[in-house]
């Protein structure tokens, strides 16, 4: 493998540009911290490398987790909450979302866009995500997307039972 693993666990990031930029490196992020980054709390960019990003808050950075052609995605128990422009971007990302929280994000919760690869999905299952400030997910490419079993809030849920596409 010409990548080098990496861990990175119990530790915080605040104040930063990208508190961490993961090219060319597989990684494991576990019980951290991102607070306040001008950029993102976490940017990965590398097709070849896979990523693992469990038990961690994203809280107040302009974007709280941004993937940009980046395959092998996996985010389990993190919380993004009250970031300035989403809480996650994926530009061409292959990614799983488990048992999260996506809320109070200024702009989007999570934005899908920029589909150069076409058979790259989004799965978000057993997860949370309302009452961010214009969309919960803004999903501007084909790729797929598969959202089921997570709770939208109130009120999205009942723009649901009532045959309202939100």
């Amino acid at each position: 493998n010409a990548y080098n693993d990496i861990s990175v666990l119990n530790s915080v990031f605040s104040e930063c540009g990208y508190a961490l930029q993961l090219r060319g490196t597989t990684a494991t992020i576990d019980s951290c911290e991102f607070i306040g980054n001008s950029q993102a709390g976490i940017h990965t960019y590398n097709l070849a490398c896979s990523y693992t990003i469990s038990n961690s808050m994203f809280r107040e950075n302009n974007m709280g987790y941004f993937g940009d052609n980046t395959s092998h995605v996996t985010i389990s128990n993190c919380v993004f909450v009250h970031n300035t422009s989403v809480g996650l971007s994926l530009d061409d990302v292959d990614i799983n979302i488990i048992n999260s929280l996506i809320a109070y994000n200024d702009n989007n919760g999570i934005n899908v866009g920029y589909p150069s690869y076409p058979n790259f999905n989004l799965s978000m299952s057993n997860s949370a995500i309302y009452d961010n400030q214009i969309y919960d997910i803004r999903h501007s490419s084909s790729n797929n997307l598969v959202a089921q079993n997570n709770w939208w809030g109130y009120l999205t849920t009942s723009q649901m039972y009532n045959g309202e596409n939100p």
